[in-house]
């Protein structure tokens, strides 16, 4: 199983709830229809902020976005397969609403 996420803000002046409608239903739709075993968006509440100072201090994301595929090789083909005009209106819609932090995708037993 491999895990993906990502960890994003709100862009400002967003709307938080059209926000989460977006990432969990369309985006979440059109992924789990092409094999995504699970997905959810989280807010975070308990985030901690770097101690560094300068160039190495950062600000934690508020919101992680989470999917479980079977294997990484499944992941990359979903998003390779003909996009629905759902999905591309609504990414269309989320991408200046959000600001992405980062990201990671590890294996899971």
């Amino acid at each position: 199983m491999m895990r993906n996420i990502h960890f994003f803000n709100l862009a400002p002046g967003a709307d938080e709830k059209r926000v989460l409608e977006l990432w969990d239903g369309p985006i979440a739709e059109f992924a789990l229809a092409r094999g995504c075993l699970e997905r959810r968006t989280l807010k975070l509440h308990d985030a901690r902020y770097d101690s560094g100072t300068g160039a190495d201090a950062f600000e934690p994301a508020q919101f992680m976005n989470e999917s479980l595929w079977p294997d990484l090789a499944s992941a990359e083909a979903c998003w390779s397969q003909d996009a629905t005009e759902d999905f591309t209106a609504a990414r269309a819609e989320l991408e200046p609403m959000v600001v992405m932090v980062g990201g990671m995708r590890y294996n899971t037993p």
